[in-house]
């Protein structure tokens, strides 16, 4: 009997942590490095479709990845996933309440530039398509990746429990109660103990 969609993806391959970080990251900078295309290129007409494709696909990677990372019980992944989208929010929230004019510091004004390349780049053409703001879409996308992987961890954990008390009632219906002495069972070991 062919498995189903549910359990090819219980009994599917295993990814470890850092592949999933590593093509999260990948998605994320290509919608980064593509935002610059927009402004070092001349302006295409596919330049707001290739943007809203990259969105897309930063969405589909990411939701992936945290239905693996559910599944395998990686909560790693939750951790990274809520450090890389809200961190450079805060730091820019700390950066934009400070005053700097007065305390001007080369550093933070390029942490700010690197946490504005981070957060508000992939999803600025998309997000300006939308009526909305980057930062909205960067947390409905944190968002969805906590739902998707507390889904995936609870469903295979269901599948487990389920596949347990299978295995746990043809193991009570084949015992009948007694034990008959087989063959197999005047098998001596080299030290002549049974």
């Amino acid at each position: 009997m062919k498995p189903g969609l549910k359990e090819r993806f219980i009994r599917g391959g295993k990814n470890t942590l850092s592949e999933n970080i590593i093509v999260c990251l990948a998605a994320a900078l290509a919608g980064t490095f593509y935002f610059y295309e927009y402004y070092y290129e001349s302006r295409f007409a596919v330049h707001t479709g290739l943007s809203l494709a990259i969105t897309a696909s930063i969405f589909v990677i990411w939701l992936i990845c945290a239905a693996f990372s559910g599944k395998d019980g990686k909560i790693g992944f939750i951790i990274f996933s809520f450090l890389y989208w809200s961190v450079p929010y805060l730091y820019l929230l700390y950066y934009y309440s400070r005053d700097n004019v007065a305390n001007y510091s080369k550093w933070l004004s390029m942490f700010s530039k690197i946490c504005t390349a981070l957060l508000y780049n992939p999803f600025y053409e998309a997000a300006k398509k939308m009526g909305t703001d980057s930062v909205t879409l960067a947390a409905i996308l944190l968002i969805c990746v906590m739902g998707v992987y507390v889904a995936a961890f609870f469903i295979k954990r269901s599948y487990d429990s389920a596949r347990a008390e299978r295995l746990e009632a043809d193991d009570e219906e084949d015992y009948d109660g007694e034990y008959i002495r087989d063959d197999e069972d005047d098998y001596e070991d080299e030290e002549g103990e049974y």
